[in-house]
Parts: structure tokens; sequence; C-alpha cells
């Protein structure tokens, strides 16, 4: 079945959750390798009441864009959008485009993001950013795949 991308409604959110927090580990282990998954995922069940409470803040502003893909009627994956203010104008933020391990490779995540970046060309949107971690080589690969640059990089000092 052809995957379907539709807006992210109230009862979607615990999938975006679980979702989140799947993904967010392997980020988080990419940028701390000496903490464990258990101390990640203990810091993840800490904060999920209040994570929860900012995904719906979220949905609910109109600057934000969430939105959930389902296949063979199942979710599989989401992508956030956001629209901020720049000093010259808004910028569309590409900001969180996860997908099930079991359903990666098949182009849903490309689709995701090209649906935010239509809806927000809708709302005059015509500078787009994508942020992730250097370490994140297939969210580097799909954001060069959709054309985007490198043009800022960031430094970390741990004291």
């Amino acid at each position: 079945m052809v995957p379907t991308i539709r807006k992210a409604k109230i009862n979607d959110l615990d999938f975006i959750d679980q979702l989140y927090v799947t993904n967010a580990l392997d980020e988080v282990k990419q940028q701390f390798p000496k903490r464990t998954k258990d101390l990640i995922l203990t810091d993840f069940k800490k904060h999920e009441k209040s994570r929860k409470k900012s995904f719906l803040i979220n949905l609910k502003k109109k600057n934000f864009i969430f939105l959930v893909v389902e296949s063979d009627n199942e979710l599989v994956g989401f992508g956030e959008g956001i629209i901020e203010k720049s000093f010259d104008g808004k910028i569309g933020l590409l900001d969180k485009i996860y997908i099930n391990k079991k359903n990666r490779g098949q182009g849903i995540g490309f689709k995701i993001a090209l649906e935010l970046i239509k809806k927000m060309k809708k709302r005059g949107i015509k500078i787009f950013d994508w942020r992730c971690y250097s370490s994140n080589k297939f969210s580097i690969k799909l954001a060069e795949k959709l054309g985007f640059y490198s043009f800022a990089i960031g430094f970390r000092k741990k004291v």
C-alpha cells in the first residue's frame, strides 16, 4: 500500500512521542557515546509528561506543522516543520523527521520533507533550514538530496 501523509491529530501524539524517543535515543547515544542506553531512557522517561505536553502545545500552534505517515493502516513516521521569525522575514525549519526503522529506505522521509516544504511555501516561506547533528549521516544525505547545502557550523566544548 502507498503511504499517505496527513496532518497529525491529538490521538497521534503517543505514537509521535514513542517514535521520537526511539530515534532520539540513537541521536543522544551518538552525541554522548559514554552514556548508557538505560540512563538515556531513564532521562526520557523522567521528562515524558513535559515532552508530551510540549508536543500537544506545538500541535495547536499556527507556526508548527505536524504530519504523520500511514501505511497499511499503521503510523510509520512523522515530520515537524516550524515557521520561525528571522532577521529578514520568516524561514521554514524542517525540525524533526522520524521514520520507524522497519520502514526506512522507502523514500518516506523524502516525501514528508517535500510535504512540509509545500505547506510552508503556501504560507509564503521561501527560505528553509534543515538542522541535524553532524553524526547523523542519513539526515545529511536526505537534506542534500532535497537541495539543502551546508551554510553554518556549530561547535561545542565540555569544561
